[in-house]
């Protein structure tokens, strides 16, 4: 299917990137190639296509707008020379030195600026190519998010860790995109995370039963409860003329510790017919289909928010979170008017290529209905094992760690392969392999986002880079602990061990102050100079690799991206940018060198390969499919 996308033009924030390498084979120019273009020499507005300029010395030169389309420049030095508006598509610029060249407006598509030095090049409003998406930046573009909802035309599915908020969700006397979209005929699905703590969901191992299943969800996840009401009132008052599909909440599969992706397919799936609600292959893609892979949950004011809950009422009446007092990190200077769903850190990337969109919507509609293949039969995990050798560049966290439960449990629903924390080993997940060889592979520089760094195995393989990388190379930016509330809960172990390799860190919320206005980060992002970059849903912690439903997307910068790597040039420009500015911002972020020169708190012990988080530890309902229900009213909080 082919695909029409507009050209995408870089931000003035890039300038400072691409000391990349890019690849990608020269594009002919439509035009005859004279022998005078062959001699040209290069002047403003000069018309050179073709031109052979291999070596030239133009250091400096006044080349504004000037016609270079196929021209060979291999090993030219074009460093502080200007080149606005340029026309370059096609050019060979292999091994050529661009430092401090300005490029404002210069189109550069199909450039093959392999080995090229683009250190400080001026970029701002390049046009680097057809479907070079850029990323969206959370907090501060939400409404990028918002918008990408609002162009479904036949279908949304979501699966996700937390949902909620005016914007992305709504309330009958405001709805948010879910309920416009509802309201408007578009099918809606989500599958969301059921396994969250709760000590009154005891599972017995005798009888292999769990207390009242209802009881259990509406104790630990009240909130998803909400959203089903407020997407069953829009399609209970659909806009008119329209004939509403009717949504569907699901809890997630029970083979993950827990389903912690953060996916939207717009668009992927059948909504009605003999194969509604099944995965559309590659070749039936809509021009509006999309993925979009997240690091970031769909909710109104939470992990940046200086509001410490009592009550659900902060999920579950999520237009209440917008009134004042705001957090002070709400998006863009200023804005407090709950135009972003989330006051964290996070990156969230386009996908447009129909293959990874279909095998992401096939592994939802197998998660959908909890491994069975197709409805109502056995449980299977026939439809997404494979994602350890995908050739695609999605990186999967598959539950690679589970086992079958010694019998076959009497919850709702029947299934016959529980989570369990024994079992095989055997990986079925990618990610683990992904992030390992990204790293240990970095040459210059390597820049990390996280959450959580508890994971032996790449805290080690980072500390490692640190070591054999130039000292800071490595550059780390995280908040100061997982809870900012408890000191306990922290990674100050793992700190330590990167430091004294000689990674540069720096951390947010530290200080009872800070912890109200500062920025939490959420992303989770390792870029590897400033080239190749992993982004995703997956945090550092063998949990998050090894036992959860996790997606991240593998990204480089060249032009022909290698195995396992989709080209996003202004995605990974716009990610490395803000990375630097988050890690010079001293007014949100302290050095770990200035906390360790100071008293640290109780430190936790550091990870084992075998730790899980303490908190899954618990009893916790461990449910699949929809939402279960009693003979009494589904509660309705906030309304």
């Amino acid at each position: 299917m082919k695909r029409y996308l507009a050209p995408i033009t870089l931000p003035v924030a890039a300038v400072a990137l691409l000391a990349a390498v890019l690849t990608a084979p020269a594009a002919q120019s439509s035009e005859p190639i004279t022998a005078a273009a062959k001699a040209c020499t290069p002047a403003p507005q000069a018309k050179c296509v073709g031109a052979k300029l291999r070596g030239a010395d133009l250091r400096g030169k006044n080349l504004r707008g000037i016609d270079l389309r196929g021209a060979d420049l291999t090993n030219a030095n074009l460093g502080a020379a200007d080149l606005r508006g340029a026309d370059l598509r096609g050019a060979i610029l292999v091994g050529a030195d661009l430092r401090r060249t300005k490029l404002a407006g210069a189109d550069l598509r199909r450039v093959d600026f392999r080995r090229a030095n683009l250190h400080n090049a001026g970029l701002d409003g390049a046009t680097l190519g057809d479907g070079d998406l850029d990323a969206i930046v959370l907090p501060d573009e939400g409404q990028k998010v918002i918008d990408l909802l609002g162009t479904a035309t036949q279908s949304i599915d979501i699966v996700i860790y937390e949902i909620g908020g005016p914007l992305v969700v709504g309330q009958p006397d405001a709805p948010g995109a879910l309920m416009e979209a509802v309201s408007s005929g578009v099918a809606v699905r989500l599958i969301v995370n059921g396994n969250w703590p709760s000590h009154s969901c005891a599972f017995d191992d005798t009888t292999q039963a769990f207390t009242d299943q209802f009881t259990c969800a509406q104790n630990a996840a009240s909130w998803i409860y909400a959203v089903q009401n407020s997407l069953q009132y829009a399609y209970a008052n659909p806009k008119p003329g329209v004939t509403p599909v009717q949504p569907k909440v699901n809890f997630a599969n029970n083979n993950f510790q827990i389903t912690h992706q953060k996916t939207i397919l717009i668009d992927a799936t059948y909504p009605s017919g003999p194969n509604a609600g099944q995965p559309r292959p590659a070749s039936d893609m809509l021009p509006t289909s999309t993925a979009l892979i997240s690091t970031g949950n769909l909710l109104s004011l939470y992990w940046g928010s200086n509001y410490k809950a009592t009550s659900t009422a902060w999920m579950t009446d999520p237009a209440s979170t917008c009134a004042p007092p705001n957090p002070p990190y709400q998006g863009p200077a200023g804005d407090t008017s709950c135009q972003v769903e989330s006051g964290a850190r996070d990156f969230a990337i386009p996908v447009t290529d129909p293959a990874s969109i279909a095998s992401i919507s096939t592994v939802f509609f197998s998660d959908f209905h909890c491994g069975a293949t197709p409805p109502a039969t056995s449980p299977s995990r026939t439809n997404t094992n494979g994602l350890l050798t995908t050739a695609l560049p999605l990186a999967w966290s598959n539950g690679s760690l589970q086992g079958p439960k010694s019998s076959t449990p009497t919850a709702y629903p029947t299934v016959t392969y529980g989570y369990s924390r024994y079992g095989s080993t055997a990986q079925q997940g990618n990610v683990r392999q992904l992030q390992l060889s990204l790293i240990a592979g970095a040459k210059s520089s390597l820049l990390v986002y996280n959450e959580e760094m508890s994971d032996p195995q790449v805290v080690a393989t980072i500390a490692a880079a640190a070591q054999r990388l130039p000292k800071n190379a490595v550059k780390i930016v995280m908040t100061y602990g997982w809870d900012k509330y408890d000191d306990t809960i922290n990674y100050y172990p793992e700190f330590a061990q990167l430091a004294a390799a000689g990674a540069a860190i720096v951390l947010t919320q530290y200080g009872s102050a800070a912890a109200q206005s500062e920025l939490y980060i959420h992303a989770k992002a390792i870029v590897a100079d400033g080239t190749n970059a992993w982004v995703g849903s997956t945090n550092i912690g063998q949990a998050s690799m090894d036992y959860n439903r996790e997606l991240g997307i593998m990204i480089t910068s060249m032009a022909s991206p290698q195995p396992n790597y989709v080209q996003r040039v202004a995605a990974l420009s716009s990610i490395i940018t803000t990375f630097n500015r988050d890690f010079g911002d001293t007014k949100n972020g302290t050095p770990w060198s200035q906390i360790a020169a100071k008293p640290l708190p109780t430190l936790r012990s550091a990870a084992t390969p075998d730790r899980l988080e303490p908190r899954w530890t618990q009893t916790y309902p461990v449910l699949c499919g929809p939402l279960p229900t009693d003979d009494t009213p589904v509660p309705a909080p906030g309304w």
